[in-house]
């Protein structure tokens, strides 16, 4: 027989593809040599059938009208991350702690229900209700009106009733 001439390799020598890789695998192989996974196993069927793009941050293989991908959460078209959600608090939106004006506002009005400090707490609680309500006008994520108007007007009683009782102080003589 010549030095180039091979013999047939006989059928048990023969090769199929890994199911996942693709490398040409022995027969009686259980495990790739290239990827190391079980040549008996098939593949996960692809989550859509419809077409496909490369993902612009991974490059791997995304459904068409996917809006984020699988493999990294970036916009496939793009490959930008997904904007955070705004940030929730704590409280669970009771206590609006991001609009301080409507806060304190909140606080000056009840306090100014108390004798002898109510006139200047009154004022303050106005102002600061007002304050409030601008600050939710602007920002609209900020929470806090309810506690604004309660301020306002919590203040403007207190103011009138300190008031009505100091003039009713005064005609008393």
């Amino acid at each position: 027989m010549p030095a180039n001439d091979y013999p047939t390799p006989p059928s048990y020598i023969r090769q199929s593809p890994c199911p996942f890789c693709g490398t040409d695998v022995s027969w009686d192989s259980s495990t790739c040599q290239s990827c190391g996974k079980s040549t008996k196993e098939k593949p996960p069927p692809p989550l859509s059938t419809g077409p496909r793009f490369g993902c612009a941050a991974c490059d791997e293989s995304v459904a068409q009208g996917a809006v984020i991908c699988r493999y990294c959460g970036r916009d496939p078209r793009t490959g930008v991350a997904p904007a955070a959600p705004p940030e929730g608090d704590a409280t669970g939106g009771i206590i609006p702690y991001k609009n301080s004006p409507a806060l304190v506002g909140y606080y000056l009005g009840v306090f100014s229900l108390a004798p002898c400090i109510g006139i200047p707490l009154g004022i303050a609680a106005i102002i600061c209700g007002v304050l409030g309500l601008k600050k939710r006008k602007r920002e609209p994520h900020v929470k806090g009106s309810a506690h604004a108007v309660v301020g306002i007007v919590l203040g403007s009683i207190s103011l009138l009733y300190h008031v009505a009782g100091l003039i009713a102080l005064t005609q008393v003589k």
